[in-house]
């Protein structure tokens, strides 16, 4: 508080007014000794009551923890990642820690207290609670060799409101963070985070004045003595104010857990809401009962109203929103704590309840139901994808009985079915799924499907239910169930067998459709839909899941034709839709290193001897025709034809990405106009012969993915064709090249008799070839600069970039060159590029690791040794510790790297939780330590090879 004392003076002159004022000035001083008397001077009175809470808070800092999170599978209320929390000591001989449920979560976790020292001990969760927002976490008090924290005390019947508390926690991410606040409110209603999200419900919480954020979640809050008075939970920024759990049920739950007894939880499977007296009148409240109410508890404001009723719950029929609660158990029951009180402790018993319903007085029987048991305590790993039983939450959030199983994390196999995140399953296959292991039941019945059907249902269109296909398969992934252990670092997980169908299965029936169009009958039977799925990321993939057009560029063999926005790695799983109905698997064959081209192929036997021709490829690398017609594929799988005209040749040419991927190299395209929309096609004379694919490019241009159509000249995909049928490499020039003006090479010399040449060829081509940037490593590297032109290659004159890629398909060639204005000869030996791609990965400690690819030098002209780091999974060990990707390891403990079959060697002798010490490499070339520790039980090491038979996984046992 702040006192001001009034100031008392008598000017010399004013004396005649003696008189006048010397009652008043005696009136001043009096007032003054009084306020000196009474309240000590406000700087002091400050300063002591600040030193106070100083000393107060460096007490309870001691036994504040900033908590270490990393959710290792999506579950439940929490999301598979990592995250920063607050803790606090409740019970330092038993190591106990209370936080946040919404810290901790549901699901496996690792976790890690840091006390203010900088010790940092391991912990595990010891209880979650079902419904309110607390959980206690232990860590062994032996692993504490300086530390010494005490227990800070909970002392719910502390709190009031107006009381002046402190905030301790590690607010924003930071270590300690210190804010004060003010408690304004007792009985706020529960936040809520939006009616799918996880919401505390059958609670009041506290509302203070209070700023925190972030990191301070699982914080104390502490009164003046260092008691702790309040959880705190939540927070609104815009308003400046903080949200803290009550502490009688954590303060009871404590208590148990010391007594080594267990936690019960039971309920109504009922939301209730408090509800003012003035508001109950108007829901059927007499006057002869609020008096009653009031008289047994004089400070009560109101009572309790049934907010909603779970489907299917022990309470549905009985009780219904609006209801108003009297009593349990013959006990006045008007406030959560004493409802919560008497419902745990009477689980599977039936009570008495009596309730006001329309005015009217009713009595029913309700059965207590536990909420533990209700709780999701295991799930199912279905490749990547996550599914668990459904939860009240869901149940409360759907308004449904809770029943069902959620799709936790869509993964591989959902997010190719287009199922998304949270979809509630209720069949397979026309039987009904109410838990995982009804889930698991249907796949075993139904063994001999490839494709499974799923009925499901979106939060948000609950009365709706929608269907989609499923494809099992264990090529890529491992299957497993896992079982929840509390006070434990692991939960038990056990692998499950799941009956894989044959994908290559003949069609019952193939049928080739009839159009009303010559051209159309002569064309469309050989454009398909090419879907390409991903199931982990390579070569820095910007996407998992692609789909585009194709056309049959050799049916004998079973050759597809299709862009790298659609195909753009060779990992993954294919499918192929002929005739806008046939359904059947691929496999990549061929991706041109440089270009947009990518050759699939099928299994020709699954047509059945269909009826069609392949394409035609003009062999005409010259003017396109005057009229041409596109043939386009459209997302609904019927075409459409539209004439060409105008159409434009243009120069296509991209920065960089910023993380190497392959994109276009420099190329001559074409530019069509007006386009009406579709997924791409060919574009055809009137004898059906195709000149250009119109297809989709993916590029990066200021940090973001951009996609745009332009046609690739047929040309390019002959001569794709030719490579793979030929079995010989891919030979790059090992230089970027672009286009110069003749104007520019005279500048830098071009002498008279190459000018004369240059000019004998067709106006749109007269230019030459510039070198902007060449390949580390690379022959071409140590024989050719930056600014070099390239006039010819073995003698003949090259300004085109198709016709120079062309001529230096040989293992040796001979360039001219216009270099500092002198022509020169230099030959060089072009490097050989796979055009399968990739064709290992290996996965450790949650980071998929690969031989560096071809883009990375390419693009960024590095040329560093070790393997690559193309990924980390979230809630990894490798994010845990700091390995990213897009970097390099060049050692594992001082021992060189140098490919992948001696990463491999190195790791696959590491303990768990071994300290691994990597040496990584950024793209800069700076060079650091990285510690990782492994864990073998949720983030195993495998690897994925790619052989004649296709793609295979491995495991490494440790």
């Amino acid at each position: 508080m702040t006192f001001i004392v009034p100031e008392c003076r008598l000017r010399p002159s004013a004396r005649q007014q003696v008189q006048q004022v010397l009652p008043s000035l005696i009136i001043c001083a009096l007032l003054s000794w009084v306020a000196l008397s009474l309240w000590p001077d406000t700087a002091v009175a400050n300063s002591t009551e600040e030193d106070g809470w100083a000393r107060t808070v460096s007490r309870a800092a001691d036994s504040v923890v900033s908590l270490q999170l990393s959710q290792l599978r999506t579950f439940d209320d929490s999301l598979q990642g990592g995250s920063n929390a607050t803790g606090f000591v409740v019970d330092a001989e038993r190591g106990i820690v209370l936080t946040n449920r919404h810290v901790v979560g549901s699901g496996p976790i690792r976790l890690s207290a840091t006390f203010q020292n900088q010790e940092r001990v391991d912990a595990v969760p010891l209880y979650r609670d079902p419904i309110h927002d607390f959980a206690f976490l232990r860590y062994n008090p032996e692993d504490l060799q300086y530390a010494r924290p005490a227990s800070l005390q909970l002392r719910p019947d502390k709190v009031s409101t107006g009381m002046n508390i402190r905030v301790i926690g590690s607010d924003g991410g930071e270590q300690l963070s210190i804010l004060p606040g003010t408690i304004a409110r007792l009985d706020r209603e529960v936040p809520s985070y939006g009616r799918y999200g996880y919401n505390d419900f059958n609670t009041f919480y506290l509302q203070a004045a209070s700023g925190t954020s972030g990191g301070s979640s699982g914080s104390p809050v502490i009164d003046f003595d260092g008691d702790v008075v309040a959880l705190n939970a939540a927070a609104n920024v815009k308003t400046a104010s903080s949200f803290f759990l009550p502490l009688p049920r954590i303060a009871h739950a404590l208590a148990q857990l010391q007594s080594g007894k267990a936690i019960e939880r039971g309920g109504f499977q009922t939301l209730f809401v408090h509800q003012p007296f003035r508001e109950l009148r108007r829901l059927g409240l007499d006057q002869a009962t609020e008096d009653s109410v009031r008289v047994n508890n004089y400070s009560t404001t109101g009572m309790l109203t049934v907010g909603q009723v779970i489907p299917g719950g022990v309470a549905e029929t009985i009780l219904e929103p609006g209801d108003i609660l009297m009593s349990i158990a013959g006990s006045l029951v008007t406030d959560f704590v004493s409802l919560e009180a008497l419902l745990d402790a009477s689980i599977g018993k039936t009570l008495s309840v009596d309730f006001i319903r329309q005015g009217v007085v009713s009595t029913a029987g309700i059965r207590v139901a536990d909420l533990n048991a209700l709780a999701p305590d295991e799930f199912l790993e279905l490749g990547d994808a996550i599914l668990q039983d459904m939860s009240i939450q869901h149940a409360r959030a759907m308004h449904r009985a809770q029943q069902g199983v959620v799709v936790m994390n869509p993964g591989y196999v959902f997010t190719r079915a287009n199922v998304p995140k949270g979809a509630l399953i209720i069949e397979l296959e026309g039987r009904p799924v109410h838990d995982i292991e009804q889930f698991m039941e249907a796949l075993g019945e139904t063994a001999g499907v490839l494709k499974k059907r799923v009925r499901y249902i979106v939060p948000g269109r609950e009365f709706s239910s929608e269907l989609a296909q499923i494809q099992i398969d264990d090529r890529w992934f491992r299957n497993r169930a896992c079982v929840r252990v509390d006070d434990a670092r692991f939960w038990e997980c056990r692998e499950v067998k799941l009956p894989v169908a044959d994908a290559r299965k003949p069609a019952d029936l193939v049928s080739v459709p009839t159009y009303r169009d010559k051209l159309l009958d002569q064309v469309a039977p050989a454009m398909t839909r090419v879907d390409f799925s991903i199931p982990y990321a390579a070569d820095n993939v910007y996407a998992r899941h692609f789909k585009g057009v194709g056309i049959v560029v050799d049916k004998e063999a079973g050759l597809i034709a299709v862009d790298r926005n659609t195909v753009p790695i060779g990992l993954g799983d294919v499918e192929i839709t002929f005739f806008g109905s046939l359904v059947i698997p691929g496999e990549v064959v061929f991706l041109h290193p440089r270009h947009n081209l990518a050759l699939v192929r099928y299994d020709t036997a699954q047509l059945q001897g269909a009826r069609f021709q392949a394409v035609t490829l003009s062999e005409s690398n010259t003017a396109l025709p005057a009229e041409l017609t596109m043939i386009g594929y459209r997302a609904d799988g019927t075409f459409r034809r539209h004439p060409i005209d105008d159409i434009s040749r243009l120069t296509i040419g991209f920065n960089a990405p910023g993380l190497p991927r392959f994109q276009q190299s420099a190329i001559d395209v074409y530019g069509l106009p007006n386009v009406p929309p579709s997924l791409g096609g060919p574009l055809v004379d009137e004898r059906g012969v195709v000149h250009a694919v119109y297809m989709s490019f993916a590029y990066e241009e200021d940090r973001e993915i951009r996609q745009r159509e332009w046609a690739m000249p047929a040309a390019l995909i002959r001569e794709s064709l030719r490579i793979y049928r030929s079995g010989v490499p891919y030979y790059s020039l090992d230089a970027r090249l672009s286009y110069q003006p003749l104007s520019v090479a005279r500048q830098y010399g071009l002498p008279d008799d190459w000018l004369l040449r240059y000019n004998e060829l067709p106006a749109d081509i007269r230019r030459v070839l510039y070198v902007t940037q060449l390949v580390p490593g690379t022959d071409a590297a140590g024989k050719l600069v930056s600014g070099d032109m390239i006039l010819a290659i073995d003698d003949q004159l090259v300004s085109e970039l198709f016709t120079a890629e062309t001529l230096a398909q040989r293992p040796a060639i001979e360039l001219t060159l216009l270099r500092g204005g002198k022509l020169m000869s230099v030959e060089i030996a072009p490097s050989e590029l796979d055009t399968l791609g990739t064709r290992r990965i290996v996965s450790w400690s949650g980071a998929t690791f690969q031989s560096p690819f071809t883009d990375i030098s390419y693009q960024k002209a590095v040329n560093f040794p070790g393997v690559y780091i193309a990924d980390t999974e979230d809630g990894s060990p490798a994010i845990w510790d700091g390995l990213y990707r897009n970097r390099f390891v060049v050692a594992v403990d001082g021992q060189p790297v140098e490919d992948l079959d001696g990463f491999v060697d190195l790791v696959s002798e590491l303990e768990q939780d071994q300290i691994t010490r990597l040496t990584v490499m950024s793209m800069s070339g700076r060079k650091q330590i990285i510690t990782v520790q492994p864990e073998y039980n949720f983030w195993p090491t495998f690897e994925l090879r790619r052989g004649p038979d296709g793609w295979a996984r491995f495991s490494h046992l440790h």
